[in-house]
């Protein structure tokens, strides 16, 4: 089995493939985007039992070991470790996603319980582009971009920025509800006066009573603050424009996977489907997983409200703040109504 990790999680990425091919149940955490940040799920030991003791428990578990899982359109592959620790590996024949949790015995086998911490699902990055003085001149845009994909069809999202830290009066709709499908990325005209937070909300419960359907999530952004890459070599490199790409990422708001296992005749079942035969682990693994372990760490990491830079230069955004607010949007136009070649809401 091979276990990578992806260093490239939370970038912003191109979105719309499926995601609820549930075949198999493992294949329920398959995710296009890795841009939610995992965090650990704590693991309940065996009562009354030393720590020593469990660790001597779970190295004699008949669970550790490597397993494999054929579909018609992928491969799974998952090794339970004698850590109390699993990696499982989906690869769908283009990409393959990593997830990592810990497993705990159980009166009739051992339970997986995915890493996973718990998300809204927003997502936004912001992209800088620098020039030299004596080629810009003029203020410093802000170019607000929405991935119609994720999106467009849930009706539900709304936004508004401000020059300050106070939610903006005017909050709109940012897609039309409408049964047609939006798609590519649609762009506000270029904000040039003072911006200094952003926000986007969405309705938990669109379909309850009057009153609660107009109780919105409200997440609030700050604009970074951003210095001129090294690799630029440029001392009068200024500020022209600010990319920010905002978009929603539906798998990560499903809750963490919880599957009871099983082992019959040395096959592995989860929640009763039949994954593999057992089979043993690779020499470097019967230890530690690394790959799994760094994924664990950087779960136990304390959240964060400041910007990440990534590999690519761009900036993936916390959320500074979250709060519940009664908006009233209903006769706000929507700033994007139709799924049309016009990209730029008016």
């Amino acid at each position: 089995m091979r276990c990578t990790y992806d260093e490239e999680e939370g970038t912003v990425r191109e979105l719309g493939k499926s995601i609820n091919d549930r075949i198999h149940p493992l294949k329920s955490w398959k995710s296009q985007h890795n841009i939610a940040v995992l965090a650990l799920l704590g693991i309940v030991g065996l009562p009354g039992v030393p720590a020593r003791a469990q660790t001597s428990v779970a190295k004699k578990s008949p669970f550790v070991g490597a397993y494999h899982h054929d579909e018609a359109d992928s491969a799974e592959d998952l090794a339970i470790l004698p850590d109390r620790k699993f990696c499982f590996e989906l690869s769908d024949g283009t990409e393959e996603h990593l997830t990592a949790g810990r497993w705990k015995p159980t009166e009739h086998g051992i339970v997986l319980e995915e890493v996973k911490r718990p998300s809204n699902g927003i997502f936004a990055g912001v992209m800088p582009h620098w020039q030299s003085q004596e080629e810009s001149s003029g203020p410093v845009s802000v170019n607000f971009l929405f991935d119609g994909q994720s999106l467009g069809s849930q009706g539900t999202f709304v936004f508004g920025f401000s020059e300050d830290e106070a939610l903006p009066k005017e909050m709109r709709p940012v897609f039309a509800a409408t049964a047609n499908k939006f798609s590519e990325q649609y762009a506000l005209p270029p904000v040039t006066g003072p911006v200094k937070s952003f926000f986007i909300a969405y309705r938990e419960h669109p379909e309850g009573p009057r009153t609660r359907s107009r109780m919105y999530r409200v997440l609030q952004f700050h604009l970074p603050e951003v210095k001129p890459p090294a690799e630029l070599n440029d001392p009068t490199a200024r500020l022209v424009s600010m990319d920010i790409a905002i978009g929603f990422d539906s798998e990560s708001t499903q809750p963490p996977l919880h599957f009871n296992s099983e082992i019959k005749d040395g096959v592995l079942f989860v929640d009763g489907a039949k994954f593999g035969d057992r089979q043993e682990l690779p020499d470097e693994m019967k230890a530690d997983s690394p790959e799994c372990t760094k994924l664990i760490e950087q779960a136990e990491k304390k959240v964060s409200t400041e910007p990440e830079l990534m590999e690519d230069g761009s900036l993936q955004l916390k959320p500074v703040r979250s709060f519940d607010q009664e908006l009233h949007v209903e006769g706000a136009k929507p700033y994007f109504t139709t799924p049309s070649d016009d990209k730029t809401a008016k």
